[in-house]
């Protein structure tokens, strides 16, 4: 019996130290278990974490060279737009000049038709020629002239015609031949004189409104190239 009880009372706490044994043991693999496991998920979220870093330091550089490729883009499209505008000016100018370049050349052509269908041909009254010059020169119509060439001759033929009465009748009064000769020569030769001194004047004077109508054309002409 005692050896029993010495058996017994030596295999209990034998036991007991065994199982505590176990479970420290137990603990302890837990414990390692759950320390592996927590490094090895504190080394994924370090990678997570880096990758996480890295996804955004690449995506600021793509921001940050997008930003400078949208800068440049529109310093280019500025550039561009900078020079369609002077390029459209420039256009619009040169349109312009072909505009006129257009017209002159028609103009010419249109002269050179007219010279080649020109006809130049004499007048046959020269007079009525140079009232007519005169007439347009001054800005008056060649009827008015004409009127006015009329009056001034039914003014001439009544004041001949007066003189010739008043010549008769000093004729008759004093019935003396060689007074009717002197008189008659002296009347012939002022008429003569009269008549062939009108159209001289007449030819001086549209002369001179045709060379100032010229001076002045040729001015208006400088006066529109300085203009233009």
């Amino acid at each position: 019996m005692r050896l029993v009880q010495q058996v017994l009372g030596s295999a209990i706490p034998l036991l007991a130290n065994v199982a505590i044994l176990l479970y420290v043991f137990q603990r302890f693999l837990a414990a390692t278990r759950l320390r592996r496991k927590l490094a090895r998920e504190m080394r994924d979220f370090g990678t997570m974490v880096e990758r996480a870093r890295d996804n955004l330091r690449y995506i600021g550089e793509r921001v940050t060279r997008g930003m400078d490729e949208i800068e440049q883009d529109v310093g280019k499209e500025l550039r561009v737009t900078s020079r369609l505008t002077t390029q459209s000016a420039r256009l619009a100018g040169v349109l312009r000049r072909f505009a006129g370049l257009e017209e002159n050349v028609i103009e010419l052509v249109r002269m050179d038709g007219n010279r080649e269908n020109a006809k130049v041909e004499t007048p046959i009254d020269v007079s009525t020629e140079i009232e007519k010059v005169v007439a347009a020169a001054e800005g008056r119509s060649v009827d008015g002239c004409r009127e006015r060439r009329d009056a001034a001759r039914r003014k001439n033929e009544q004041q001949q015609q007066q003189l010739d009465e008043n010549a008769r009748e000093e004729e008759l009064a004093t019935r003396n031949p060689l007074s009717k000769f002197s008189t008659c020569g002296a009347r012939e030769m002022a008429r003569k004189v009269r008549v062939a001194t009108m159209p001289e004047t007449t030819m001086a004077l549209a002369l001179s409104l045709a060379t100032r109508k010229e001076s002045d054309e040729k001015r208006e002409g400088a006066v529109g190239r300085d203009d233009s």
